[in-house]
């Protein structure tokens, strides 16, 4: 069995009397180790491929297969928990709090774990020193971190937000 599948996927979006089709009758099989690029003009449903591989949405009919598990019959809180213990997310904008320090918007994802608070502060304080942020991590103004950094172009944005990913513990390590 592949790690993720995709089985007849179909995915419509309703806007007022019209229908958008994003995906129709779409199979996609994925190993682990493998590579992939999803590459298409805007509309052609890459990021609703993501979403429904994330769990952030639902097909409209079809199955959603990670690693064995039918996404598409679980519930949302079984989504949620699901998502919770195995997805990282990477988003192309900062999705700061800006009433947040750095530290506080880097630790907010592991509070949704059973990381004790000593457990966070060092995934935290890694995390930040790894992308050269320890010295804003106290800064109320999470935006301000940014500043520290005034040419960092989108490119540098995603290697800094990768291995701000990286900080999540292992799914083994979250249960």
């Amino acid at each position: 069995m592949a790690d993720v599948e995709i089985r007849n996927v179909k995915k419509v979006f309703k806007r007022e009397a019209t229908e958008v089709v994003a995906l129709n009758n779409t199979n996609l099989s994925l190993e682990s180790g493998g590579f992939l690029c999803l590459m298409g003009p805007s509309g052609s449903g890459k990021s609703t491929l993501l979403n429904l591989i994330a769990g952030i949405d639902r097909p409209t009919s079809g199955e959603v297969l990670v690693d064995g598990k039918n996404l598409s019959t679980m519930s949302e809180s079984q989504l949620a928990t699901w998502r919770n213990q195995t997805i990282g997310f990477i988003f192309q904008s900062f999705n700061l709090i800006p009433v947040l320090t750095a530290f506080e918007n880097v630790e907010l994802p592991l509070l949704l774990t059973k990381l004790s608070k000593f457990q966070r502060r060092a995934h935290v304080e890694t995390a930040l020193s790894l992308v050269g942020l320890t010295e804003w991590a106290r800064v109320r103004d999470a935006l301000s971190l940014w500043h520290l950094l005034p040419n960092l172009d989108s490119q540098s944005r995603g290697r800094v937000y990768d291995r701000l990913a990286q900080l999540l513990p292992p799914p083994a390590e979250v249960t």
